[in-house]
């Protein structure tokens, strides 16, 4: 008895003599601490950033689908800080902040310290807790001398960065250049001897889906470099590794190692949109834009009062004299390429016209039914005498008993009225306190202007098939001053708040909620009601004093989101 229990007690201590053998034999492989390695690789990754005289170009994915595709950023690193550029805000040069290397379940670059480039997707804000699912924490996945291989600690999606080999402004340019210039819609490419497409579905969020024979094979997002666009993962197509593909845009090709172009498809899209719609008085008017890429496509228009050439890259388009002031006239100019189209409008309409009672339908506050119903109203456009003596004209819309007064503008070289944010636009009295409304717009998603005064919901005028004169509040774009002309934000207007606030001028700390809102409008001036109204003295060529008579549209909105605020519904203040 005593043999077999000496033997059986040999057989338990065996586990822990094996246990002391392989921890031995992992000591002597290592033959340092776990943390004294992670210490050193960390110091190994620092070093390698850090020597880089000209730092690194990051390929930045948010979100874990890249539903919004890559962003370059350029990274200098020193011991202690990184300088930051970002391809969205290349004119505010480069912000500065600490970083550290530390080791939290992995090896990890952290920029904890807030930089308003690198935080810019990942910033929390009302309704989006985890911002737009960016990162500002990566584990070190690889180091190598020209490129560090990292992955999103939240997104967890691989980025790269690659070592820079000129100053970090120029590649910056030459990157915002290419994304400028970038218009495709299709590329038709020969991969390794087969016949594959491209096509770019979201030119704003950098998609493509691609084509094999007209059968999908996938979709990926894309970035842009100094040479081309780099997909989010190489994809093997007919047994060739593609990721990284050269565009020249001069002689619009695209070139990779056994990739070659046969032919790739200009956007009449983006063109349209470079072009923008046109708008008209009364009066003869020639508008000439040049645009890059126009001989690729087909323009056509089948009114007989509008007529068009080209030169190369330059547009003329010349419109006839209107014989009837009194009336709006529109048609549309038509830009083709292969199976894609888009269109612009021409419009002519006079201000005179533009003014008078418009019968509006609008999704709306109803105060009877507590909630978000379509109602019936007016609105009106017209000059009245403000504070100051002078003439202003103003949108004047009412609802629940209340009519707010929209300062507006008249853009003469658009045809258009301007609809500035941010401004007093009614007073109500409570039972104990004033509350001041101001307008705010909601755009690109749901964000919106809050109490910024620096935007724009333009108003352009069309006509039904009955003659009457038509515009909407909602589906506008949303333009924002850059320099001394507006620049195009790419978004349009979704809903118009009426924002209650505790005092004038307006704060974010003095907001309140929203007392009204329209969406989903409509505004007719019935044919009927289209007899002339006098125009004040000088305001037929009225518009902000900084704005030139032109409007500028640039493609890709460059827009800091971070200055703006985030909801998915704000409260609605109740007044008592």
């Amino acid at each position: 008895m005593k043999i077999k229990h000496i033997f059986l007690y040999l057989l338990l201590a065996m586990p822990s003599f094996l246990l002391q053998s392989c921890l031995k034999d992992q000591e002597d492989i290592f033959d340092k601490p776990s943390s004294e390695r992670m210490e050193e690789y960390l110091q190994a990754a620092q070093d390698t950033l850090v020597n880089a005289p000209y730092g690194w170009a990051m390929d930045y994915y948010p979100e874990s689908n890249q539903s919004y595709g890559g962003f370059a950023y350029t990274i200098q690193f020193t011991k202690d800080n990184a300088t930051v550029r970002f391809e969205n805000n290349p004119d505010d040069g480069t912000e500065t902040s600490l970083y550290k290397m530390k080791e939290d379940d992995g090896p990890v670059l952290s920029f904890d310290t807030y930089n308003t480039f690198l935080h810019n997707y990942a910033t929390p804000a009302s309704g989006q807790y985890r911002g737009k699912e960016g990162d500002f924490e990566f584990v070190i996945d690889s180091i190598g001398s020209d490129v560090v291989k990292v992955h999103g600690k939240k997104s967890l999606n691989t980025m790269y960065l690659h070592k820079l080999t000129e100053p970090a402004a120029d590649y910056m340019a030459k990157v915002v250049d290419m994304g400028d210039n970038f218009m495709l819609s299709e590329a038709d490419l020969q991969i390794g001897g087969t016949p594959y497409e491209l096509a770019f579905t979201d030119l704003s969020n950098r998609q493509v889906d691609i084509y094999a024979n007209g059968q999908y094979v996938t979709s990926t997002a894309y970035n842009f470099t100094d040479k081309g666009i780099r997909l989010y993962q190489a994809q093997t197509l007919n047994g060739v590794t593609v990721r990284d593909i050269n565009y020249d845009d001069d002689n619009l090709t695209m070139s990779a190692d056994k990739v070659t172009s046969d032919k790739l498809w200009v956007s009449p899209e983006v063109v349209a949109n470079l072009i923008g719609n046109i708008g008209a008085g009364k009066d003869a008017k020639t508008v000439t834009k040049t645009v890059s890429h126009l001989d690729q496509l087909q323009i056509s228009c089948d009114a007989s009062w509008v007529h068009i050439t080209t030169n190369g890259n330059k547009l003329t388009i010349t419109i006839d004299a209107n014989p009837d002031a009194s009336k709006v006239r529109k048609t549309h100019i038509t830009f083709t390429n292969g199976n894609y189209s888009s269109q612009i409008s021409v419009t002519q309409i006079e201000l005179s016209a533009m003014l008078g009672t418009y019968d509006l339908t609008m999704k709306a506050y109803n105060s009877d039914k507590e909630g978000i119903a379509t109602v019936k109203t007016q609105a009106t456009l017209a000059y009245e005498t403000d504070d100051q003596g002078q003439q202003q004209l103003y949108l004047s819309v009412t609802n629940n008993g209340l009519t707010y007064k929209i300062p507006a503008t008249y853009l003469k070289s658009a045809q258009a009225i301007l609809l500035q944010s941010g401004q007093l636009v009614a007073e109500l009295q409570g039972s104990s306190s004033v509350y001041y409304i101001a307008d705010a717009f909601e755009f690109g998603g749901g964000y919106w202007t809050s109490t910024k005064n620096n935007f724009f919901d333009m108003l352009s005028f069309d006509a039904d098939e009955n003659g009457n004169i038509t515009t909407t509040l909602n589906g506008q774009m949303l333009y924002t001053p850059d320099g001394q002309s507006l620049e195009a934000t790419g978004y349009t207007v979704t809903t118009m708040y009426m924002y209650a606030y505790s005092a004038y001028p307006f704060t974010s700390a003095g907001a309140l909620g929203w007392f009204d809102q329209f969406s989903k409008s409509i505004m007719v001036k019935t044919a009927s009601s289209t007899a002339k109204v006098t125009v004040p003295a000088g305001h037929e060529v009225s518009g902000p004093a900084y704005l030139q008579r032109d409007i500028k549209y640039t493609r890709r909105c460059r827009l800091d989101w971070s200055k703006y605020e985030l909801k998915t519904q704000p409260s609605r203040l109740v007044i008592k």
